[in-house]
């Protein structure tokens, strides 16, 4: 099973070691990393072009204009140019996943003995190299998964597969121009007015959410603008859940 592993990055310098060589240190054996960069200015480029160089691993580097604030999608464009095999995932540059990651995601896939085309799992936050929380998101089917989306985002956002064919399906536009850092959200709400169920894995399989102060998280949070509230309200109506 081969799985493109995305890494879009901005500014992150500080962390990319981290991240790159937890990445090219998979025990899975079929991946391949695409690193896209979002106009950096500080080391970012030479720090992946380095370590991403000497991992003996396929890998891509590219760039991507920065239009859109608190947001990779940019990125995820560029990266998408460069997707072949099964399945892809992506990788904050500010964050990093066990050496079995990939491979513990493809040993679950096996044991669904069906197509799945989108899966999320267990995330654990890191603060200064330590442990300081889990988050698992509960439900019961893709009915009780749409109700708790409208209250809130119940999907670990970097922890998530997706199959090519989510890719290929060119009704599934993205749109960071309307929701900026909040398009992954939006995303999440078209897979399920779709009916592509997000398939709990329920449990962790190795990646860690780097908490810092240049985050786009929480970037989004401080803006005047309730995205989220957006998104609910929209979907509220043309699911006519009131």
């Amino acid at each position: 099973m081969r799985v493109n592993v995305i890494i879009p990055n901005f500014n992150k310098a500080e962390f990319l070691s981290r991240c790159l060589n937890s990445c090219i240190n998979q025990d899975h054996k079929d991946y391949k990393i695409i690193f896209i960069d979002n106009e950096s200015t500080d080391k970012s480029l030479d720090i992946a072009r380095e370590i991403l160089s000497s991992g003996n691993k396929d890998y891509i580097i590219d760039q991507a204009k920065n239009i859109y604030p608190q947001c990779w999608d940019e990125c995820l464009q560029k990266a998408f140019d460069y997707l072949d095999g099964d399945y892809y995932t992506i990788v904050g540059s500010d964050d990093f996943i066990a050496e079995t990651y990939i491979s513990s995601f493809c040993g679950w896939i096996k044991t669904q003995k069906k197509t799945i085309l989108c899966a999320q799992s267990d995330l654990v936050w890191i603060r200064d190299n330590q442990a300081i929380q889990k988050t698992r998101h509960q439900y019961l089917d893709i009915e009780d998964l749409k109700s708790k989306m409208l209250t809130g985002c119940y999907v670990n956002t970097p922890s998530v597969f997706y199959h090519i064919d989510i890719f290929k399906d060119k009704t599934l536009k993205r749109e960071p121009e309307l929701y900026s850092g909040a398009a992954d959200y939006e995303f999440y709400f078209k897979l399920l007015d779709k009916n592509i169920y997000i398939h709990n894995i329920n449990e962790f399989i190795g990646y860690y959410y780097g908490i810092n102060e240049k985050q786009s998280t929480w970037e989004m949070h401080r803006k005047t603008i309730s995205y989220d509230s957006i998104i609910q309200s929209k979907w509220r109506k043309l699911w006519n859940k009131y």
